[in-house]
C-alpha cells in the first residue's frame, strides 16, 4: 500500500522495499534536513636613453628609443620585455567527484554511502550503501526505504540481502542513484527509514541525510 509515503510527507516520491513498522516509528525523525617597468631592446642593450639614442638609431633607419628590433612597439615592450606581462588566473569552484560518508548509525548498526559523480551526466549521483553490524548478534529483515523532494530523482536497487550475521562489515549491500534537476542549485537531502529486526523485536529508525557536499 501507500502508508510509508504519508511518513515522509507531501511532495516527496517514495522507493524502497517493504518496511517492518514499530512503535518508535512516528517520533524517530531526527533533524538533520575567493613592479617598476622594464626595457628591453631586444639587441643586449641593457639601458635606453639620450646616451644610447645614437647608438640605437643608428642603424635601425631612427627607429624610437628602445624599439630598434621590433620595428616601433612602445618602449619597454618589445624583444624578451614581451614575456614580462603579468600572467592573470581565473580559479574555477571544485566540483566533487568521489565522497565517502557516513550516513547513519546506530548502536547496532552503520551504514555507509560511497557516492560518485556520473562520467558523461553532472546531474547524476551513484551512491553505494554498505551495512555493517556493531553488535554480536544476528540482525534480521534489515530494510532501507528512500524518500526524496520532487527535483530529485531516484533509482533504488535490491539489497544484496536482508540479514546480517553478528560483527559483519559490508554484510549488506545497495545500490542507488539520484538525478538532479537543479544541479548546483540545490542540494541532496535524503530522508530515510530503516527497518530491522533484534532477537525477533520490531526496530524502526527515521533520518534525514543532508552531509553531502555542495556539487556532488
Amino acid at each position: 500500500g501507500n502508508a510509508g509515503g504519508d511518513i515522509f510527507g507531501g511532495g516527496d516520491l517514495l522507493a524502497g522495499t517493504t518496511a517492518t513498522g514499530g512503535e518508535n516509528a512516528g517520533n524517530d525523525l531526527l533533524s538533520m534536513m575567493g613592479g617598476a617597468a622594464t626595457t628591453n631592446t631586444g639587441m643586449g642593450a641593457a639601458t635606453s636613453g639620450a646616451g644610447n639614442m645614437m647608438g640605437m638609431n643608428a642603424g635601425f633607419g631612427g627607429a624610437a628609443v628602445g624599439n630598434a628590433g621590433m620595428g616601433g612597439l612602445p618602449t619597454g615592450d618589445m624583444g624578451m620585455g614581451m614575456s614580462m606581462g603579468t600572467t592573470t588566473t581565473v580559479t574555477t569552484p571544485t566540483v566533487p567527484t568521489k565522497h565517502d560518508m557516513i550516513a547513519y548509525q546506530d548502536p547496532n548498526l552503520q551504514i555507509h554511502y560511497a557516492c560518485t559523480k556520473g562520467e558523461s551526466d553532472p546531474s547524476l549521483t551513484n551512491i553505494i550503501a554498505t551495512f555493517s553490524s556493531k553488535i554480536g548478534s544476528e540482525i534480521t529483515g534489515v530494510s532501507m526505504q528512500i524518500a526524496v523532494k520532487q527535483y530529485l530523482k531516484l533509482g533504488l536497487q535490491p539489497p544484496s540481502g536482508t540479514t546480517l550475521a553478528p560483527n559483519a562489515q559490508g554484510g549488506i549491500i545497495q545500490n542507488f542513484s539520484l538525478t538532479n534537476a537543479n544541479q548546483g542549485e540545490k542540494p541532496i537531502v535524503l530522508r530515510m527509514k530503516l527497518s530491522y529486526n533484534m532477537a525477533g523485536s520490531p526496530q524502526t529508525f527515521m533520518a534525514t541525510i543532508s552531509d553531502f557536499p555542495a556539487g556532488l
